[in-house]
């Protein structure tokens, strides 16, 4: 029992974060470098789950990518450091004992733990969203064409592209060009059930839990050859989504705790010095 104790106090000293710290920048600065000079390396990491990376491109060609492996080991030791910290000064907190004093500042002083909480429920949702999630690049149709969404029965079909042509003559740069655009696509479910939705730019559309974003498109002037109209997709799935946002909702909320805290602590302070 007791080198376990002694394995977790270790895990929990503020030294070993300050120096996790230090090797997580020193390894993310090597990275930089690295990174410029072999994008068609980690280029695919844009398109490809976590997993699918390393067995494909990652672990043949560690010479290279030896920076990215230590900064998830790193990562790792960063969290698990923080969760240890958090789980001794919880422990702390609840510890029975005489009721405080200052009741509100015993409430007020979870602040930091709140946001070292979400620190961790944000890390775990972007690796839930590198491990198991989906982001599919370049899913090009022509008009009429289709394409099954990754892992569904679901049918995708292009139907028309619409554009809102720009219809004045001040602006040069916008004459003959979009201000916006609908390009309207069949949803085909197993059970014979169809959805037509409009996706454009910056506007994407969700479907069965995959969010679709329109990446180019054809025809997007006036005037000109005649082009056959087309599309190029994104087809992306999050399950970490849920997380990224509960875990950003409590680090607001312990932020604005802290705040509070300084705000009272301040308020204290002065108060003192002006009834000394």
């Amino acid at each position: 029992m007791k080198p376990v104790v002694s394995a977790w106090n270790w895990l929990a000293r503020p030294s070993l974060t300050f120096h996790l710290l230090l090797g997580l920048v020193a390894d993310l600065l090597a990275g930089y470098f690295i990174f410029r000079a072999h994008l068609q390396l980690f280029g695919p990491l844009n398109r490809l789950s976590l997993l699918d990376w390393i067995v494909t491109y990652g672990i043949h060609n560690l010479d290279t990518t030896w920076w990215f492996f230590l900064f998830l080991l790193l990562l790792a030791g960063l969290v698990l450091n923080t969760l240890a910290c958090t789980i001794n000064r919880l422990a702390a907190w609840v510890r029975p004992g005489r009721p405080p004093a200052d009741r509100l500042g015993h409430w007020l002083a979870l602040a930091p733990h709140l946001m070292h909480i979400a620190f961790i429920i944000i890390l775990v949702s972007h690796l839930v969203n590198y491990v198991v999630g989906v982001n599919d690049q370049n899913n090009i149709l022509r008009q009429g064409d289709s394409l099954r969404l990754p892992g569904s029965a679901t049918q995708l079909r292009l139907e028309r592209v619409e554009n809102d042509f720009y219809a004045g003559e001040r602006l040069k740069v916008y004459q003959n060009r979009p201000l916006s655009q609908r390009v309207w696509l069949t949803f085909s479910q197993a059970d014979g059930q169809r959805t037509v939705k409009a996706v454009g730019i910056n506007s994407p559309i969700w479907q069965e839990g995959f969010s679709i974003h329109l990446k180019s498109y054809a025809p997007d002037h006036q005037g000109g050859m005649k082009r056959t109209p087309f599309v190029n997709l994104i087809i992306r799935k999050d399950p970490g989504i849920r997380l990224f946002a509960a875990g950003t909702a409590l680090f607001v909320v312990g932020l604005l705790v802290y705040l509070v805290q300084v705000l009272r602590n301040g308020t204290r302070k002065d108060h003192r010095e002006m009834t000394a």
